[in-house]
This record gives C-alpha cells, sequence and structure tokens, in this order.
C-alpha cells in the first residue's frame, strides 16, 4: 500500500507542480502522421507543415491520394501542424509531447462554402503564424501550385542520450541506455537514423543476470515520395521462473512503402519465449499492400500475407506452421459527422483449415463536440478446423484480429480545439492463440510481459489525454486490464496497470516524466505461484542553456516484486538511481 501510494502521490505532483521547458525527455523524438479530410473526403496534395512553438524547428510532408502524411521525425515540442491547399481554408493541429505518436485528423473546408465565422478563424490562423511560415501559406493559397523543386539538404540533426542507473544501495552500475537519432539529407534524399542499446544488471530481484536490448531502424526517403525502412532489433534475458533458459528475440526486416504501395520482408528468430516445451523457433514473413479503388466518399484496398515458422520443437502438425492471409478493407464517408471502415481476413493453412474474419468499425460525431467510434471483429472458422499458427509475440494493444476468436471495442474522443484532447476507450476479446504480451514503454525493465492462452478472455480500459495551456504542456496516458482463463490455478486473473504523466514549462527549459506500471499473473509453469511487480519511476530533464543544447537528467526507479502461493510470500525491493545526459545538434 506504502509503495501505491508513492507512486499516486508522485503522479498528482506532476499533474499541478511541474514547471517544465521544451520537452525533451528521455524519449527523443516525435512520429507525426494522420489524414486530411474536407466533408469526410480525403484531400491530396495538400501541404502539411509542423512547426515548433519552443523552439525554430519545422518539416514539411504532402498528402497522399488517400489524404494520408506523415512528417519525419520530429525532435520533442510543442508543435502546430497546419494543413494548406488552394481552395481550402487553412487547417491547424496541436501536438503535445504526451506520447510517442500522434494520429492527426485534419478537417478543411472549401473557401466556397465558408461562413463568415469561419473566414475570422481563417483569418486568425494566419495571424498565429511566423512569418517564414506564413509567406509560404500564402504562395500555396494565392498562387497556381506548381511542383516545387526539392532543395538540396546536406546538413544533418541529431540527438544523443546517455542515462546511466545505479543500485540504491551500492556504487555498482546497474543500467545502462544509450540513444542515438541523425536525420538529415544526402542531396534529394532524406536520411533518418535512430538507434537504442540498454543493459539492465539486476541481482536481488527475481529476474536475476543481465538482460541486453539493442534495436536499430533506418528510413531513406524518396525525392518523389515512398520510403526503404530498414529494422534491425534483439533482446535477451534470463526468464523470471527458476531453472529456465535465457530468452532470446531477434527481429530483422526491410520495407518498401509508397503512396499505393507497401511491401515488407522480416526474418524472425525466438528462443524460449513461452517455456515448456515450445524450444528455439525462426521464421519468415512477406507481407504487401495496395489502394485498388478511391473515390470522394469511399476507398478500397486489399492486404496479403505469407509466414512461415520452424519450431526446434515437433508440434501435432509437425516441425513448421504456414498460413495465408488476405485481408480486404474499405471505407466509406456518406457526410461529414459518420465514417465507416469495414473489412474480411481470411486465413488458410497448409493443411487445408480456413478462418474468416470480419470486421468493421463506425464513427459518429464532430469535432466541436466529441466522436464515438465503435468496432467489433468476430472470426468464424471452416469445418476443417482452426488454422495451425505459431505463438504470437507482441506489444500491448496490439493483438491482431486474425488471433482473437472476437473483439469489440468503444472509443469517445473529444477536441479541446487548439490545446489538446481526451480520449477514453475500453475493449474485450478472446484470444485465439497463445500470446506472450509484452510493454513497450519507458521502462529499461524490457522482460515484464503478461502470457496468454487460447481461450482467455481479455478486458481493458484506457484513458489518454494532453493540453497547452500557455507555456505548459501536458500529456497523460493510462491503461488497465485483465486476462481471465479457466486453466488459472490460483484463481487470480493475470492483471496490468500502466500510467505515464509528462509535464514541461517552455521557459524555464524543464521536463518532468513519470510512469508506473503493475503487473500480476500465475507463473507460467508454476502456476500455483502468483507474481505481482510493481515499478514506478520519476525522471527529471533539465536544459541547460547553453549554445548547444544540453540537458541533464536525474531520477529514481522503485521495484517491488512479491511472489505468493498457499504457503509462503516472498517480496523484494529495489532502488535505483538514474543519472544522464542529453545533447541535440
Amino acid at each position: 500500500m506504502r509503495f501505491r501510494l508513492l507512486a499516486i502521490a508522485a503522479l498528482l505532483v506532476a499533474t499541478t507542480a511541474a514547471r517544465a521547458g521544451e520537452s525533451r525527455g528521455v524519449e527523443s523524438f516525435l512520429d507525426v502522421g494522420g489524414d486530411v479530410l474536407s466533408g469526410g473526403v480525403p484531400v491530396s496534395d495538400a501541404l502539411v507543415i509542423a512547426f515548433g512553438l519552443s523552439a525554430r524547428y519545422d518539416e514539411r510532408a504532402s498528402t497522399n491520394e488517400l489524404g494520408q502524411f506523415s512528417l519525419a521525425p520530429l525532435p520533442l515540442g510543442v508543435y502546430r501542424v497546419i494543413a494548406v491547399k488552394r481552395g481550402f481554408a487553412p487547417a491547424l493541429a496541436m501536438v503535445v509531447p504526451g506520447r510517442k505518436e500522434h494520429r492527426l485528423s485534419i478537417r478543411m473546408k472549401r473557401e466556397a462554402a465558408l461562413t463568415q465565422s469561419d473566414k475570422e478563424t481563417a483569418w486568425e490562423i494566419r495571424r498565429a503564424l511566423p512569418r517564414d511560415i506564413l509567406r509560404e501559406v500564402e504562395a500555396v493559397l494565392e498562387e497556381p501550385q506548381v511542383e516545387p523543386e526539392a532543395p538540396v539538404r546536406t546538413a544533418f540533426a541529431g540527438d544523443v542520450t546517455s542515462i546511466q542507473g545505479y543500485d540504491g544501495y551500492a556504487s555498482e552500475r546497474t543500467a545502462d541506455r544509450t540513444m542515438l537519432a541523425l536525420r538529415g539529407g544526402v542531396g534529394d534524399w532524406s536520411v533518418d537514423l535512430n538507434g537504442r542499446r540498454q543493459t539492465v544488471v539486476s541481482a536481488s530481484a527475481a529476474v536475476a543476470g543481465i538482460a541486453e536490448a539493442a534495436d536499430v531502424a533506418l528510413e531513406v526517403r524518396a525525392p518523389r515520395g515512398g520510403a526503404y525502412r530498414i529494422v534491425s532489433s534483439s533482446a535477451s534475458w534470463q526468464q523470471s521462473m527458476p531453472g529456465t533458459q535465457d530468452t532470446a528475440l531477434q527481429n530483422h526486416s526491410i520495407a518498401w512503402v509508397g503512396r499505393q504501395t507497401r511491401v515488407s520482408l522480416r526474418y524472425f528468430e525466438r528462443e524460449n519465449v513461452f517455456g515448456g516445451d515450445s524450444g528455439p523457433s525462426d521464421g519468415l514473413e512477406i507481407e504487401g499492400g495496395r489502394s485498388l479503388y478511391r473515390s470522394e466518399r469511399a476507398g478500397l484496398g486489399v492486404q496479403l500475407r505469407v509466414a512461415e515458422e520452424t519450431s526446434g520443437v515437433a508440434g501435432p502438425d509437425g516441425a513448421s506452421v504456414v498460413y495465408a492471409e488476405v485481408f480486404t478493407v474499405g471505407s466509406f464517408a456518406p457526410m461529414h459527422s459518420l465514417a465507416m471502415d469495414y473489412g474480411l481476413l481470411t486465413r488458410a493453412g497448409r493443411h487445408g483449415g480456413v478462418e474468416y474474419v470480419p470486421q468493421a468499425a463506425a464513427s459518429i460525431g464532430s469535432v466541436k463536440l466529441a466522436r464515438l467510434t465503435v468496432s467489433g471483429s468476430y472470426k468464424l472458422a471452416s469445418e476443417q478446423g482452426t488454422v495451425a499458427v505459431a505463438p504470437l509475440v507482441t506489444q500491448l494493444g496490439r493483438i491482431p484480429a486474425a488471433d482473437s476468436s472476437y473483439r469489440y471495442g468503444v472509443a469517445i474522443t473529444r477536441e479541446l480545439g487548439r490545446s489538446g484532447s481526451v480520449t477514453a476507450s475500453g475493449a474485450i476479446s478472446q484470444s485465439d492463440n497463445a500470446a506472450y504480451v509484452f510493454f513497450d514503454d519507458r521502462f529499461e525493465e524490457f522482460w515484464d510481459g503478461l502470457y496468454m492462452e487460447r481461450g482467455d478472455e481479455a478486458r481493458s480500459v484506457a484513458l489518454a489525454a494532453s493540453a497547452a495551456l500557455a507555456s505548459m504542456t501536458f500529456g497523460f496516458d493510462a491503461s488497465a486490464g485483465e486476462i481471465a482463463g479457466q486453466g488459472d490455478v490460483t484463481g487470480s486473473p493475470r492483471e496490468y496497470l500502466v500510467a505515464a504523466v509528462r509535464a514541461s514549462h517552455e521557459g524555464a527549459g524543464t521536463t518532468i516524466d513519470i510512469a508506473y506500471r503493475q503487473l500480476g499473473q500465475p507463473l507460467p509453469e508454476e502456476e500455483s505461484v502468483y507474481r505481482e511487480v510493481e515499478r514506478a519511476s520519476v525522471v527529471l530533464a533539465q536544459s541547460l542553456r547553453l549554445p548547444v543544447d544540453l540537458r541533464l537528467m536525474l531520477g529514481v526507479a522503485l521495484t517491488r516484486e512479491r511472489d505468493s502461493s498457499a504457503t509462503t510470500t516472498t517480496e523484494r525491493d529495489a532502488t535505483r538511481l538514474v543519472g544522464g545526459l542529453g545533447i541535440s545538434f
């Protein structure tokens, strides 16, 4: 109870007393993308500009035929995002660093349909723009559009962060985290490089030994659209079960992403992820997608995926599983306040099994009031039985519909004008495949995860909010849920609670980042033992206001682990002091 109160108090302190500056914390960049619509119809070839409010930094992109855009990674900060196209009134959105990924839906209106109030709003938007951005916007609105020549970029910008962790009761280093982000251009090509390496040493906790993880991502964008992406990652750690071998994961992929076509190839290896007799395995996956049809109010596309995984331990269907998926997806927006998405996923296995997964989602409401979105999917199997697939390794909240017997969700979003937004959501699903669900957040303990078996039912709720008030920015996101299965010997469900708060103040150059995680589940091979893990961290980042943007980071991370059975209860506590430096150039 004392541990929970400490974590909750830290969250409250962040929401009320954090006066921080340009949001540059442990994470280094924001991924911003989305779509531009007018009356529910995609707006293609619109210019999208993101410009920082606390730093002179801007980035540009153009929307594709589906009205979609993706900006190059933005250094952490508060941004305004404006969409411009001749014949439309400019539209504005706000990005605050409450989370790494931001998906914006920017609504534009045609100039011919503007009311007097809309015209006044458009002039207010222009008056809020910096002079250089305003000149660019005026040029787009007042002159016939011609395809501009891409500027030759040779300069590079980047961010380097190094964080060390030390045991609270000794001088021994127990954590090491280094991150590098580099962005720029070579001629007419844009290049983005991101890398991270982590090492965690744990001697007093249940997960004893050394855990290591590393990943690198390279994206090269062509001058006339499209991008090549290469991603490689690996992680290894000792399982939190007595007598088990080390666990290892590797993923390597290469992809081409164009305006209408996407193709990727992925190779992966797994070793002792699920325990038991799963053994080591490796697999190959080929995936592609293409837009087939697009009109003013509707669209149609198709995605194809073929996968094979070979295990070191033979199962009922042999040592390998092979299956293919075809996903046909469409959209229809009869009016501005109503949009519908629908799809049918068909999965076929090597031994003749076939599965059908119809999916649908509907969104209704307005940006000024609130928008309600409901979604659902349900799996239908052929008489030959379900398709044999390998166990799933995925992040929280990203279990595909093909691996669920059913999944239903609801979400309510309320835009707060230019200051931010609030989203509340809930979901319920039943797993149709064994899975290891891990949590990708701000903790170095990347091995934390929950196990799911076929037939388990998962229920979850989530809340996300962001706001920008004067020179302050604030972001909050939290999710909680439980996974219940008939095979739980202890009678207790697997459950989780994760929450994070980030607050900053422009003038002070300070950012405070607080995160909390609680997990509970029976051990996979010892279900008579129920394990609870609680983690809390507070990291303060302060810009030193030097000619070079140098940031000093200090913090503390607390961990509590509890193993309980019918006869005994064992508790372990650990405190880690965190410190490091970050520099942007």
